[in-house]
């Protein structure tokens, strides 16, 4: 794991997993019901919804997931207004 940008961005993470080479790691598709859990109990939230980006043979074209975790440490947001 290492930042994933330098300077202005070395708060977001980028880390390099090894899965079966039938699996997607990138992804989570949305009919996996058990992943989905799994990631929500580890405090990830779902940022989006790709269309269609998974094949799923026996359901032609599923959606995806794009999954977030913020690793930063709590502390209130401010507006621009200060």
């Amino acid at each position: 794991m290492h930042p994933d940008q330098p300077g202005l961005g070395n708060h977001a993470a980028n880390a390099a997993s090894v899965v079966d080479e039938a699996e997607q790691f990138d992804l989570v598709v949305a009919t996996n019901a058990r992943a989905i859990r799994l990631c929500t109990s580890l405090e990830f939230a779902v940022l989006g919804r790709v269309p269609g980006a998974f094949h799923w043979r026996r359901e032609a074209y599923v959606d995806a997931l794009v999954l977030h975790r913020s690793l930063l440490p709590a502390v209130p947001m401010t507006g621009p207004e200060g």
